[in-house]
């Protein structure tokens, strides 16, 4: 598989990769797709009308900030791919 990247991400993968973080792209691939998975199945599906206001604010705030791999975060790599 190809992977097209803008010159952007890929600058933050070869410096995830030489500050030691990661030692491959794919180890980074898969790692922030672990986390992905683990951020997706810890969250609710919805905040049901018993949710208080300060869980959807908690939950907004998950949704809107994302996963961050020391300064790199997967839905940059999720955007990446959907371009494809």
């Amino acid at each position: 598989m190809q992977i097209k990247l803008s010159s952007e991400t890929e600058r933050l993968v070869q410096e995830e990769i030489k500050r030691g973080h990661f030692q491959s792209v794919d180890e980074l691939i898969v790692q922030g797709l672990q986390a992905l998975r683990e951020r997706d199945s810890a969250e609710p599906t919805h905040i049901g009308k018993n949710g208080s206001p300060a869980d959807a604010v908690a939950h907004l705030r998950v949704l809107r900030n994302g996963i961050s791999l020391k300064g790199l975060k997967i839905k940059d790599l999720v955007h990446e791919g959907h371009r494809f």
